[in-house]
């Protein structure tokens, strides 16, 4: 299976809040996502992923991934806003 490095300062920007390595490894497991080596002196995570899951190929898709099905939380794990400077295009017109 693929697997990603994941910079956990990255990873907190991207969710906005600061993670606890032993917390995010509990979430991480209910977006069905497998902690392969964790680094706590490099603050960095190598976590496996399905290959049918390609959102599960960068920081971003992750940090988006809602985790429902986790009993403490029922958010994803970053809410990524809408930059107002995009427009919307309509391609039916």
């Amino acid at each position: 299976m693929p697997s990603l490095d994941l910079n956990i300062e990255r990873l907190e920007r991207l969710v906005g809040k600061k993670l606890n390595i032993k917390e995010l490894e509990y979430d991480l497991q209910w977006i069905s996502l497998d902690l392969e080596d964790i680094n706590e002196e490099e603050q960095k995570i190598k976590v496996e992923y399905n290959p049918n899951r390609p959102d599960f190929s960068s920081p971003e898709g992750i940090a988006r991934a809602p985790s429902r099905r986790s009993p403490r939380r029922a958010q994803p794990l970053a809410v990524l806003g809408r930059d107002p400077a995009v427009l919307d295009l309509d391609a039916r017109s």
